[in-house]
């Protein structure tokens, strides 16, 4: 396999200088590196790189920092002996993507793990390796059959390669349970502690809460609604989901009350296109559009200061997902959840996956 030197320099002539490829703008870099790119990476690259080409196609901050992590962990896992520059980081820019082979990344699909956290007996989270969900392999095969397209586009790959790619197939592996039933006590916690704030970014929070818990939002899409999304005849909610997929679902009151309270509080500061933006310390909203990590923090914040343990945001989706098909069934849970396929909304029910799990300790126990 080849290897990257240090202060990456490569032993291939990856990006050969021609009078055809334009040097990036101060602007430019300064966008790129909102992505988790160093300065002098993205110097390395210019303006027709397919790799910059690939950023440039998506349509959100969210997801260019998505795919750039990604295409970072395939390069990795690619060339597991790569040097890495001094500040111990992969260059994507120079990396050899033109001497990746299908066969070689359908090997590393394959023993693909992931780090997870996992409570012991004593309350205490572990870490460990566990193997990558079929969603992440498919999404990992999905990014690099993007970015050998790129580069087959510049002739750098043959397009052969790239049909290999798409025939790789992606099997299902058996996985432990992971996440969470958020019981009612802990969520009307802070339920109770957000509705006490009065300040911009307190009611922020508090709308934030009730649509990742009430309607079901990942945290990815809090931050791409637009006031326009909007329905305020229906009490509705166009929700930019996964894959640039837009779909319009109903909001409960819970969802519904809290997000207007936001609205007809701060309407003044909402002058932009985004409404849930990443606040200042003096409480004013910035242009910036709140990212997932942002709305993480947000719900750890609310947490701990309403008393109770930290809770993952996709736990309140899974939460949402379990009340709706208790109350409702799982066709309807299935339309409210965005989902393709029914299979994916029954994994999302925490309480029929809790009660197997303790029918198979039983019997194991009595076995």
């Amino acid at each position: 396999m080849a290897l990257v030197t240090k202060h990456d320099e490569s032993r291939y002539d990856i990006s050969p200088s021609g009078s055809d490829e334009t040097p990036l703008k101060d602007d430019q870099v300064a966008k790129f590196k909102q992505y988790g790119l160093t300065e002098r990476h993205v110097r390395s690259a210019y303006k027709e790189h397919p790799i910059i080409q690939y950023l440039a196609s998506l349509h959100s901050i969210e997801s260019c920092v998505k795919v750039t992590n990604i295409i970072k962990r395939i390069a990795k896992m690619l060339e597991p002996d790569v040097i890495v520059s001094d500040d111990d980081e992969v260059n994507i820019f120079t990396f050899p993507w033109e001497l990746q082979k299908a066969s070689d990344f359908a090997l590393m699909l394959k023993d693909m793990t992931v780090t997870r956290y996992v409570k012991n007996k004593s309350g205490v989270k572990e870490k460990q390796l566990a193997p990558a969900s079929q969603a992440t392999r498919n999404l990992y095969k999905s990014v690099f059959k993007q970015v050998m397209s790129f580069y087959a586009d510049v002739q750098k790959v043959p397009v052969t390669e790239i049909f290999a790619i798409a025939r790789i197939k992606v099997k299902e592996v058996d996985r432990p349970l992971l996440g969470q039933y958020i019981p009612k006590e802990t969520h009307e916690a802070v339920t109770r502690y957000l509705s006490t704030l009065t300040t911009c970014r307190g009611m922020r929070d508090a709308a934030i809460f009730a649509l990742l818990l009430h309607a079901g939002l990942r945290r990815s899409e809090i931050g791409l609604i637009q006031y326009q999304d909007i329905n305020f005849k229906e009490r509705s909610l166009m929700i930019r989901g996964k894959g640039d997929k837009h779909a319009e679902r109903p909001l409960w009151d819970e969802a519904w009350d809290p997000l207007m309270a936001y609205l007809d509080t701060w309407q003044p500061q909402l002058e932009r296109d985004h409404i849930f933006t990443a606040a200042s310390k003096n409480d004013t909203l910035r242009d910036e559009p709140l990212r997932g990590v942002g709305v993480r923090y947000i719900i750890n914040e609310a947490c701990a200061c309403a008393g109770v343990a930290s809770i993952a945001p996709h736990d309140l989706r899974r939460t949402f997902c379990t009340d709706k098909i208790e109350k409702y069934g799982e066709s309807t849970a299935q339309h409210l959840m965005r989902h393709a396929n029914v299979q994916t909304t029954q994994r999302y029910n925490m309480k029929i996956e809790a009660q197997t799990t303790k029918l198979r300790d039983k019997d194991s126990r009595h076995g």
